[in-house]
């Protein structure tokens, strides 16, 4: 449940302010929601019980792929505003 609920609201972030690593995290996250709620129907893990550490992976992915669009684009936010960083400020 945790997980549906960090899912949620990364979801709900990313519409609001576009941040990066929300997209990633709301999707990866909602990914393992899906399987954390088929797991007890099935009676078993489809990920041998590693869904905490799954959920860390998640994040660290999401926290570098922001650090990587920042460097690249020269802000945290997904927009058609972005700017490669090499690019002049405006």
């Amino acid at each position: 449940m945790t997980t549906l609920a960090a899912s949620t609201y990364c979801l709900l972030n990313f519409w609001r302010c576009r941040e990066a690593h929300c997209m990633v995290s709301g999707a990866g996250w909602a990914l393992l929601a899906r399987f954390e709620f088929v797991e007890p129907a099935l009676g078993r893990s489809l990920i041998d019980r590693v869904e905490g550490l799954a959920f860390l992976i998640v994040l660290a992915v999401a926290i570098c792929f922001e650090g990587l669009w920042r460097a690249r684009y020269g802000t945290n936010s997904v927009t058609g505003e972005a700017r490669r960083a090499t690019d002049p400020p405006t």
